[in-house]
């Protein structure tokens, strides 16, 4: 799994590139990179998964975790665009319906 981050800036926008195959031994490194997303400086974090080729639960979980800690500390979390196929086919298998992503994520622009 390979992540590029681009810190947030004055615009406040925090950005996550996430490409690759996700597996539990690639968590401390997602959970990290998240974390510090939803930085200080961040009122926003952008999420760019269109390159993300097979996730778990656990990448799963670790995204909600995010969308609620930003929640409690009045931020938001973005996807740039629409969960590619390999994560709806997951999200789906593991329970997840398009509707709770939509509770826990914002959608495009949404500026």
């Amino acid at each position: 799994m390979n992540i590029k981050k681009v810190p947030a800036g004055e615009s406040g926008r925090a950005h996550l590139v996430l490409f690759g195959e996700y597996t539990f031994a690639d968590a401390t490194e997602v959970k990290q990179a998240l974390v510090e997303a939803l930085d200080v400086n961040a009122s926003e974090v952008r999420l760019d998964l269109a390159g993300m080729e097979r996730a778990d639960l656990t990448f799963f979980q670790l995204l909600f975790a995010l969308a609620s800690q930003a929640r409690l500390e009045d931020k938001r979390v973005v996807l740039n665009a629409p969960l590619p196929e390999p994560l709806r086919r997951a999200a789906g298998g593991l329970g997840f319906s398009q509707h709770d992503l939509e509770q826990a994520f914002l959608q495009g622009d949404n500026s």
